[in-house]
């Protein structure tokens, strides 16, 4: 067989397993980020007497309390708006005149969309569930590279 043969069967069937595994390398790639992110703080932590699976825990907490404040601060004024949208809109379809003459279908393509709301529901349920899993994994996984990970 041909040596040039074997190399590109070989980097064919390289890059088709890279293909297949690339949500676990990018898991683990987030992963490795998120250590080499936290370590130096982690690291000073544990400087300061912390034992280092509290200082990691310790960084956790802080991440996700941040990330809780972000929310609390922006959903507010998201349904304000979303409220005034909702409140508004009627009236100012209604002004338009614009969509009249389009009533009948507009009203059918809705109640086509209506029969299809539970399937779309589910998929935003097992979508949520299988990204919690993720972040989950990703969270265990930086727990334990961080610590392995010694200074």
């Amino acid at each position: 067989m041909d040596k040039h043969l074997v190399k590109v069967i070989l980097y064919v069937a390289g890059a088709y397993v890279l293909y297949q595994t690339l949500d676990i390398v990018f898991l683990f790639y987030i992963a490795i980020l998120l250590t080499l992110s936290l370590n130096p703080v982690v690291t000073k932590l544990q400087s300061m007497h912390f034992p280092r699976g509290l200082a990691i825990l310790f960084m956790y907490l802080s991440i996700f309390v941040s990330l809780s404040l972000l929310i609390a601060i922006i959903t507010p004024p998201l349904i304000v708006q979303t409220r005034h949208l909702i409140e508004t809109l009627p009236e100012a379809i209604n002004s338009s005149q614009i969509l009249v003459n389009y009533q009948a279908e507009i009203t059918k393509e809705i109640f086509s969309k209506i029969s299809i709301l539970p399937q779309a529901i589910l998929g935003i349920v097992v979508g949520l569930f299988s990204n919690l899993i993720t972040v989950f994994t990703t969270l265990v996984l930086t727990f334990y590279l961080l610590i392995q990970r010694q200074g």
